[in-house]
């Protein structure tokens, strides 16, 4: 049994919080082998974010002699202020948000840092044009990658994010022996209600399931629900009229309405019935979303759907050298439901009109629009691959896509 407990909580990044609360249990329950592997789990993350804080802070200070503001999201301040102690969350990564317009100095910013382009990820280029973030690494010491964001998720989410006005609204605050540029509280919410649907798309589409905490804590998600807890644990006092009017200006009411269910699922815990009422209008899934969600989330389904998806999965991965965090990823078929066949009050918002009358009209020019889109991007993608896979084949230097 506790090496299924522990598998689990390796998968689930959640080693040292497990290691938090055996602590409490009384003597003889869990074995000392068991306690010993999650007080390594817990060290070793405590070592890794205060490594991880040092570069943050150097990046930090390289964005202030800039005269740059960027916001460095989840990571760092989800560690040190909703979980009280950077040892109890791990994280793999530092997400740090500038607006499109300063995404080449920040890139410059990070070069002089120490970053370098990862060289199996695409160019550049590429990932201006068909994703929404870009990454570098810092090979010192930790192994360390920063992904450089312009957007909060794909385009073909639909989301309409106030980037600027995030950017705007983030203020400095004390991470342990640092300081950095966070959120503020509404939207850092907001933003981790976005990842965790991202990631698991199970919460956003299949919230009442009697089988929902099962699936994501198989899938390796339950420290994205846990992050919501934790955040709302560490602002009792956030303004829900606010986060409503904001999830319903970035026309993510139902990801963050969902996420809300999910956490009560899941955990046990509520939001306010108030808040739950505002945004649960608009919590609605279109035929299409609910058929495609019956077919990929439904107990009947997922078991041999998920076997067969996932050799289809691995062929492609194999085939084409693709990596998992492909840009392509992110973009489920769900997400495309919502996106080619979208309700008028987000294809309003999309367009920023107050109405959308004829919407023919309007939903023709946003449909051929993202079908130009996502076929450009595809046939970018496997050109790519074609092309570094001749390069290895007659043994070609590959040059830095950076470059």
């Amino acid at each position: 049994m506790w090496r299924g407990v522990l598998s689990l909580a390796k998968r689930n990044r959640a080693g040292p919080l497990l290691h938090r609360y055996i602590k409490n249990m009384p003597a003889g329950i869990v074995p000392q082998q068991v306690q010993r592997q999650l007080h390594q789990s817990f060290l070793e993350t405590y070592q890794r974010n205060l490594a991880f804080q040092e570069l943050a802070s150097r990046i930090q200070s390289r964005l202030d002699d800039a005269g740059m503001k960027g916001v460095f999201l989840r990571g760092l301040s989800l560690a040190e202020i909703e979980y009280g102690n950077p040892a109890l969350r791990r994280f793999s990564d530092i997400d740090l948000l500038v607006p499109w317009d300063d995404v080449p100095r920040a890139l410059e910013v990070l070069t002089h840092a120490g970053g370098t382009h990862r060289r199996e990820a695409l160019s550049d280029s590429y990932y201006f044009r068909h994703h929404f973030h870009v990454e570098r690494i810092f090979g010192e010491g930790i192994g360390a990658m920063v992904e450089l964001h312009w957007n909060l998720d794909h385009h073909y989410t639909m989301y309409t994010i106030d980037i600027d006005g995030l950017v705007h609204r983030a203020r400095r605050v004390r991470v342990g022996s640092i300081e950095l540029t966070i959120p503020d509280s509404v939207d850092r919410f907001i933003g981790l209600c976005l990842h965790a649907s991202k990631h698991c798309p199970a919460i956003r589409y299949y919230p009442r399931a009697p089988l929902l905490p099962r699936r994501v804590l198989l899938d390796g998600w339950l420290i994205q629900v846990v992050d919501l807890a934790m955040s709302l644990h560490a602002s009792p006092s956030i303004d829900w009229g606010l986060i409503s009017a904001k999830a319903r200006e970035w026309g993510a009411e139902n990801t963050v309405f969902f996420s809300l269910v999910a956490l009560r699922t899941i955990l046990g815990v509520s939001a306010p019935q108030q808040a739950l009422e505002h945004l649960s209008p608009r919590a609605r899934h279109n035929k299409l979303e609910t058929a495609l969600t019956r077919r990929f989330l439904d107990p009947g389904h997922t078991l041999q759907l998920g076997r067969r998806m996932g050799k289809i999965e691995q062929w492609i991965l194999k085939r084409w050298n693709m990596q998992e965090d492909a840009v392509f990823h992110p973009v489920r078929l769900l997400d495309l439901a919502n996106y080619f066949f979208p309700e008028k009050r987000d294809l309003a918002r999309w367009f920023a009109r107050p109405n959308v009358r004829p919407y023919l009209f309007w939903w023709l020019r946003h449909a051929l629009a993202g079908a130009w889109r996502l076929t450009t991007g595809a046939i970018a993608l496997l050109s790519y691959r074609f092309k570094r896979k001749l390069q290895r084949q007659h043994g070609i230097p590959m040059k830095d896509p950076a470059e």
